[in-house]
């Protein structure tokens, strides 16, 4: 690529007042930095029209947004009272929605949890009636009674011992899980 002398000195003035560096007319390495100053100043032309356009539409997109959902609201007689019993409609549907999910979920937990329950009475059931009919004793006026002893110490038998409580109850063990 043959310069033109006028070029040549245009093109380091240029690049002096730009970077403040001095090169001589005679440099071998001149054509080397010529070319990647103008590849720098037209990748800096585009990046200026790229971001050009980016605000360009970005100024579109907010008018546009503005245009589609305003802040403010004119409305004729009776129209704001409609619009607040809508707002209002709309808040106790999802709160009687949230209610109706959580009463469900409590009433499945409830009588699942009761069954579980149900099914162990049912299963020990057989074992604490052997046991109570075997521990029931008539006295001498035709009075049937149960009879329980207090437990020694850290003994327990089933169906046999019991605890008097602090509030005056008592307390009979059945079983242990």
């Amino acid at each position: 690529m043959s310069w033109i002398k006028s070029e040549r000195i245009e093109f380091i003035n240029e690049y002096e007042r730009k970077y403040g560096v001095r090169l001589s007319e005679n440099d071998e390495m001149l054509p080397i930095i010529h070319f990647i100053f103008d590849a720098g100043k037209s990748t800096d032309s585009r990046l200026s029209e790229t971001k050009r356009l980016i605000s360009k539409l970005e100024l579109t997109v907010n008018q546009s947004a503005e245009m589609m959902s305003p802040k403010t609201y004119h409305f004729a007689g009776g129209e704001a009272l409609k619009w607040q019993i809508g707002i209002g409609l709309k808040i106790l549907m999802v709160i009687a929605g949230v209610l109706v999910i959580s009463w469900s979920a409590y009433f499945y937990w409830s009588s699942h949890n009761d069954l579980k329950n149900a099914q162990q009475i049912l299963a020990s059931a057989p074992m604490i009636e052997e046991n109570l009919l075997r521990s029931v004793h008539i006295d001498s006026r035709g009075y049937h009674f149960l009879e329980f002893n207090r437990p020694k110490k850290d003994s327990l038998h089933f169906l046999k011992e019991y605890q008097l409580m602090e509030d005056g109850s008592v307390r009979v063990y059945l079983y242990k899980k």
